[in-house]
């Protein structure tokens, strides 16, 4: 179909609907509030309530190519040699579950933290010099580990493109895909191995406008094998999904926009963690590669652990995953113990 589509619903002489559908591959989330920025900017132009309304920037699309082919000539062969040096730490994520192949369908959990647990989570990365993203990657990690078994996990992330400022303003698809590689070691204590956590996503990021299909490439050149997929596993961090309903428009119209998700699962996990206010966060997972009581497990265990980021950050990987795995341990039996008195009354 068309990559965008406007139409009008006149339902009576007082309401009007306009709605515009826009395909993720010209239309990033940036772009959204620009385009909506814009729009009502006009609008209220046009109603007589605002007359300062200022022309777009002239630049286009075009010119951010050119400015990323350019880029990619100066940065080519420095990403080459980082992401190829890694090519045998990028690892596919495989839990040890036996599961029925249902259908590749997304199930989704969502979950928030408290006001003050957030404020909590945003003044331990202040303190260490952390963000949001780099402590919930760590995190993830550790909890991907602890459920897998796994120590060199890949997990992917998007990232913006807009490194002019001449670009923020402009509407398009200004993002990248970056693998980014996890060796963990249990024995650390977590606040270093958020440290080391820190360093790897700072110097990947240092490769933002590297495209992900040369990242392959050069990975595969490294191994001498086949390349499909670099990661199944995506965790992003950035603006929660409802921000643009909460925009004040100052005219008498309703604004509602709507994130179509796909059935089928494009990752067989992926997260997607606010990075501003109270920390809201969802899970989606494929049916056919993970029962829901273990995917309901790891997010409440990611829940608590964000919630109590201090209490934990001191104490090594291995004994706070010694910690979780009592505790499961406690709830069972405890859980079990009330099933048979239930049955016995």
């Amino acid at each position: 179909g068309p990559l965008w589509k406007i139409l009008v619903i006149r339902e009576n002489n007082k309401i009007v609907t306009l709605v515009f559908k826009a395909h993720h591959i010209i239309f990033d989330l940036q772009s959204s509030e620009i385009f909506i920025d814009r729009l009502f900017a006009r609008y209220r132009q046009h109603a007589g309530i605002e007359t300062d309304y200022h022309s777009p920037s002239a630049i286009q699309y075009k010119e951010f190519t050119a400015w990323e082919r350019k880029a990619l000539i100066d940065i080519g062969q420095e990403a080459l040699h980082f992401f190829s040096d890694r090519a045998y730490d990028y690892n596919l994520l495989s839990f040890p579950f036996e599961q029925k192949a249902i259908s590749d369908a997304n199930i989704e959990i969502t979950g928030s933290l408290s006001s003050e647990q957030s404020s909590a989570l945003d003044t331990f990365c202040t303190v260490n010099s952390l963000t949001r993203y780099q402590v919930i990657l760590s995190v993830l990690s550790i909890l991907i580990y602890d459920f897998s078994g796994i120590s060199k996990i890949t997990i992917g992330t998007s990232v913006s493109t807009r490194l002019r400022r001449e670009f923020q303003q402009q509407i398009g698809l200004y993002i990248n895909q970056l693998p980014i590689a996890i060796n963990l070691n249990s024995q650390l204590d977590i606040l270093t191995f958020m440290q080391i956590v820190r360093k790897e996503v700072v110097n990947t990021f240092k490769h933002s406008v590297y495209p992900l299909d040369l990242i392959k490439r050069d990975v595969q050149q490294s191994t001498g094998k086949q390349v499909k997929e670099l990661f199944n596993l995506m965790l992003d961090v950035g603006l929660p999904r409802n921000h643009y309903n909460s925009v004040e428009l100052s005219l008498p119209l309703e604004l509602l926009i709507e994130t179509i998700v796909p059935q089928k699962a494009k990752f067989d996990l992926s997260f997607h963690f606010s990075e501003v206010g109270i920390v809201e966060g969802q899970m989606q997972y494929r049916r056919d590669k993970f029962p829901n009581e273990e995917m309901q497990k790891l997010f409440e265990r990611l829940q608590q652990f964000l919630a109590s980021i201090d209490h934990f950050s001191q104490k090594s990987i291995s004994k706070v995953i010694s910690e979780f795995r009592r505790e499961n341990l406690t709830r069972r039996l405890e859980l079990k113990k009330q099933v048979n008195e239930n049955i016995k009354s």
